[in-house]
């Protein structure tokens, strides 16, 4: 390809996100490195290394010398958030410094991986582009994010308690915002402004975005689970916290979509606002269960009314929003 033609490519940045990530980072940039693009993209792969202990760094440098799609922002602060916050500051100044006659270049959408999250097949990233193209109403696309246990056959607990909880949501549908790889229009980014005091950007962007985006189950991801299950109890915690989070910036009006009237009802599947008929279609997928997995779901329920009692008892003891954020990353 001559030098013009790769000028006149859309650059589609890709921000791997990461904390501490030495066991998965490298296989998760190389499942980004063999993503096949049309002729009229191309990739930058940036690491935003928050706060990091490990080997992080030093892997993503390792692989960045050999490779020039790959580039590492070193941040010294920990959070997700923080670090989505700088990265679109980041992509906000590359599109300032542009020329006038490199107008062409500028960056109007950016792509968001999880550390722990693989992109299964090698067309995650154009599925994403070319959907959130094909729909003018459209301001983020969700990949399917789908635990790594539905492609073996581990049997080990959390193993079992992620795939019943999935085969239930793919059951019926559901259609939440998941942080794990979204791609998402740069200006809209710019739009929501996800504050720094806020623990997560997912339950963030579901209520600023609800009804203009979509939960696209034909766009496979891979999440890593651990084998703790106190753990699990842990993670469910910090999200309990940030929902508490979320619904007091609600009722002060800071929540509101910024699309009024939902143009996209963020599935193809079902209508996400009817609650009664998702507890319907909860049911059904429940009793559609092999019977050796019905017993998760159960004990979903159970962590979750335990960390819902838990959580309130401490969000009321918090008396700020940084004090949840550092609760929340512990």
């Amino acid at each position: 390809m001559n030098k013009e033609n790769l000028a006149m490519r859309e650059i589609i940045p890709v921000g791997i996100i990461a904390h501490n990530e030495e066991e998965h980072i490298r296989e998760t940039i190389e499942s980004v490195l063999k993503q096949k693009l049309p002729a009229s993209l191309v990739k930058e792969i940036y690491v935003v290394a928050n706060a990091c202990t490990d080997r992080t760094e030093h892997i993503v440098s390792e692989i960045a010398a050999s490779n020039s799609e790959v580039n590492l922002i070193s941040l010294p602060e920990k959070g997700k958030v923080s670090a989505i916050r700088k990265f679109i500051k980041f992509l906000n100044r590359m599109n300032e410094d542009l020329r006038d006659e490199d107008v062409q270049k500028k960056i109007n959408k950016v792509v968001f991986l999880d550390a722990d999250t693989i992109m299964i097949d090698n067309d995650v990233i154009e599925k994403l582009y070319l959907r959130l193209l094909d729909d003018e109403n459209l301001t983020a696309v969700i990949a399917n994010c789908v635990p790594e246990c539905i492609f073996n056959r581990v049997r080990f607990f959390n193993a079992n308690y992620h795939r019943a909880l999935h085969l239930m949501k793919e059951k019926i549908g559901a259609s939440y915002f998941r942080g794990m790889c979204y791609i998402i229009k740069l200006d809209i980014a710019n739009l929501v402004n996800i504050p720094k005091e806020v623990v997560s950007d997912d339950v963030y962007l579901f209520y600023k975005l609800k009804g203009s985006y979509i939960y696209d189950w034909d766009i496979r991801v891979s999440y890593r689970i651990t084998h703790s299950f106190a753990n699990e109890v842990a993670r469910h915690l910090g999200h309990r916290l940030m929902t508490l989070q979320m619904r007091e910036l609600h009722k002060k009006g800071f929540l509101e979509p910024i699309y009024k009237e939902p143009v996209y009802q963020s599935s193809d599947r079902r209508d996400i606002y009817n609650v009664r008929k998702e507890r319907t279609l909860l049911l059904k997928a429940w009793f559609e269960l092999p019977a050796r997995l019905k017993v998760y779901p159960i004990i979903f329920v159970l962590v979750r009314i335990f960390n819902l009692i838990r959580g309130l008892i401490i969000y009321k003891s918090m008396k700020s929003d940084q004090e949840i954020s550092t609760r929340f990353w512990k």
